[in-house]
């Protein structure tokens, strides 16, 4: 018996491997399904960020007249688990984080790509071991425009 992932959108069919017996079959299938779902849960983080904490240090007055550091947030989650691709799902989210956060900040959800989200990590990660070792260094400005450019490229209402 084989095991077939059928991706009727992309015209794919992926062989996931074979069993002896249609029992076995049905248990590997169970367990592709558990470890896919266990995944899927586990890709469900967000990334909150300040635009304040991204602003120029030191002597850069410019920061204070760019809009983008002022009563600003940005959320930032993944596009590809099956709930964050459902529109109800993300109107909701806009909704109750509506309701939570203060009406004076405004809060942006971006919803991105795996390639995009990787990007964004390793700037974020690179960015917060920055901002811990030495919040005023360049290293730390650096990284912060990187990001600040990133949110700004994101499109804040994906189809």
């Amino acid at each position: 018996h084989r095991i077939l992932l059928d991706l009727k959108k992309e015209a794919i069919t992926i062989d996931m491997g074979a069993a002896k017996t249609a029992d076995e079959a049905i248990t590997e299938i169970e367990r592709l399904c558990s470890k896919i779902l266990q995944l899927s849960i586990e890709t469900e983080g967000v990334y909150v960020v300040e635009h304040l904490l991204l602003r120029p240090r030191g002597d850069d007055a410019s920061a204070e007249k760019d809009a983008f550091y002022h009563y600003r947030m940005s959320l930032v989650f993944p596009s590809w688990p099956v709930r964050f691709q459902q529109k109800g799902f993300r109107e909701q989210a806009r909704t109750i984080l509506s309701e939570i956060i203060p009406a004076h900040i405004r809060a942006d959800c971006f919803w991105i790509g795996i390639e995009q989200m990787t990007v964004f990590e390793d700037n974020y990660a690179l960015w917060m071991e920055a901002l811990r070792n030495d919040p005023l260094s360049e290293e730390t400005s650096r990284y912060a425009t990187v990001l600040k450019t990133l949110l700004e490229s994101y499109d804040p209402n994906p189809v």
